[in-house]
């Protein structure tokens, strides 16, 4: 008897726990990786930039037209940046 309850026991049973929905650690949809991050930042800004001054501001948006056509995958994300001080 005591197998048997053990046997229907289990934190998949108890919590309906869908592995489906999990990812590998390091892909970009990884709610703890670099492309979270960069979205997390991003929600930020656009909280920031809704309150500050419209007149006195330069918004992201302005700045970088395109960053909401962007698309970020595996490969863009581990690209280097080259940047130039000049």
């Amino acid at each position: 008897m005591a197998n048997k309850i053990e046997s229907r026991i289990s934190y998949k049973t108890l919590f309906n726990d869908n592995q489906d929905l999990y990812c590998f650690p390091n892909l970009p949809e990884a709610n703890d990786g670099p492309l979270a991050y960069l979205v997390d930042l991003y929600q930020q800004v656009r909280l920031f930039e809704s309150v500050a001054d419209k007149d006195g501001s330069l918004f992201l948006s302005q700045r970088r037209p395109d960053i909401d056509k962007l698309l970020l995958d595996s490969p863009k994300i581990k690209q280097k940046m080259m940047f130039s001080i000049i």
